[in-house]
C-alpha cells in the first residue's frame, strides 16, 4: 500500500507542472540539456524535503538514494537526468 504521503508529493509535483504549463515564463524552458543539473556552477544549492526524498525512495528503492556530495546531482548521467519522472521541486522549477 503507497503511504499518503506520496500521493501528497505527487499531487504538489503534478499542480507545479501544471502552473509551468499554464505560465511557462515561470521557470523558462526545459532543453534537456543537463547543464542545470551542476547547481555548484550557477552558485546555487538545491534543497529538498524530506518528504521529497521519501517520494523519490518510494520510486527508485531507498537502496538507491546518493548524496550529492560535489554540487552536481547525483542522478544526471551523462547529461541526462535518471530520475526525471521523481525528480524534485526545485530541479522542476529552475532552468538554465
Amino acid at each position: 500500500m503507497k503511504p499518503p504521503l506520496i500521493d501528497q508529493v505527487h499531487q504538489i509535483y503534478k499542480e507545479i507542472e501544471s502552473s509551468l504549463r499554464t505560465s511557462p515564463d515561470l521557470a523558462g524552458k526545459c532543453n534537456c540539456c543537463g547543464k542545470c543539473c551542476d547547481f555548484k556552477s550557477f552558485d546555487h544549492l538545491l534543497y529538498v524535503t524530506p518528504p521529497e526524498i521519501e517520494y523519490l525512495a518510494h520510486h527508485i528503492g531507498a537502496e538507491n538514494i546518493k548524496p550529492m556530495s560535489d554540487g552536481v546531482c547525483p542522478y544526471n548521467e551523462k547529461g541526462k537526468c535518471t530520475v526525471y519522472d521523481y525528480r524534485f521541486s526545485g530541479c522542476r522549477i529552475f532552468c538554465c
